[in-house]
C-alpha cells in the first residue's frame, strides 16, 4: 500500500499549509538518474539538535543546489556521525554545534579535509524564516531518496512537519545552515 500510494501521500505531504518550503504548493526535486556537472559541494551537519543529528550535503548545479545526501536519526554515537559525513566525501564539511563538540571536529579533521567549525546559532527560527526563500527557488530534493532512504525520508518528513516554537525542527535548523554558509560564501556569489 505504501508504495503504491507513495506519491499521492508525497502531494499530500508538500501541500501542508505549514510547509515553509513549497513554492507554487510543492517542493521541488531535481532528477537523480540525469548526470549533471555539479562546481561545488557542502555537507552542512550539527551532530546533537534536540538529542538528534542532521545533516545534509548538496552540490552546486548552475545556481540551484542538489540536496543529494541528508541524514537525521537519534544518535549519541561520534563514530557513527563520522562514519556518515565521511561516507559522503564532501570537499567542504560545516560542523555547527557546542564547545564539547570541537574534539570531535578535529577527529574529524583526520580522516578529511576541509573540515570548518561554527557555533551553535543562537534564534534557529529566525535564521529558518531568513532563509526559507532562498530555499524554495535555490534548492532541489532527490524524491528517489525520500522514498528509498529512510534516514534522507526522516529528514524530509521533518522539513515537511516544521513550525515555528515547534518541536520538530532539527532539519530545518540544519538546511537553515547550509543556506546561510553558501549564501555568505563563495558559492553565494555564483548563485547571486
Amino acid at each position: 500500500v505504501c508504495d503504491v500510494l507513495k506519491e499521492e501521500f508525497t502531494r499530500f505531504s508538500q501541500q501542508r499549509k505549514r510547509n515553509l518550503y513549497a513554492q507554487s504548493d510543492s517542493i521541488h526535486f531535481f532528477n537523480p538518474a540525469t548526470e549533471y556537472d555539479y562546481s561545488g559541494d557542502v555537507l552542512y551537519s550539527m551532530p546533537n539538535i534536540n538529542g538528534k543529528f542532521c545533516m545534509i550535503h548538496g552540490k552546486l548545479c548552475g545556481d540551484r543546489w542538489h540536496i543529494v545526501h541528508a541524514a537525521l536519526f537519534e544518535t549519541s554515537s561520534t563514530d557513527e556521525i563520522k562514519k556518515a559525513i565521511v561516507d559522503c566525501s564532501p570537499s567542504v564539511t560545516i560542523i555547527e554545534c557546542a564547545e564539547s563538540y570541537f574534539r570531535f571536529v578535529k577527529e574529524l579533521r583526520k580522516e578529511i579535509s576541509g573540515v570548518r567549525v561554527m557555533r551553535e546559532s543562537a534564534d534557529i527560527d529566525r535564521r529558518i524564516a531568513a532563509t526559507s526563500d532562498y530555499v524554495k527557488s535555490n534548492v532541489l530534493f532527490n524524491e528517489k531518496e525520500m522514498g528509498d532512504n529512510a534516514s534522507y525520508g526522516a529528514f524530509m518528513s521533518n522539513i515537511l512537519d516544521y513550525r515555528k516554537d515547534g518541536l520538530s525542527k532539527e532539519a530545518s535548523a540544519v538546511l537553515s545552515g547550509f543556506v546561510r554558509f553558501v549564501v555568505k560564501s563563495l558559492f553565494g556569489r555564483k548563485t547571486s
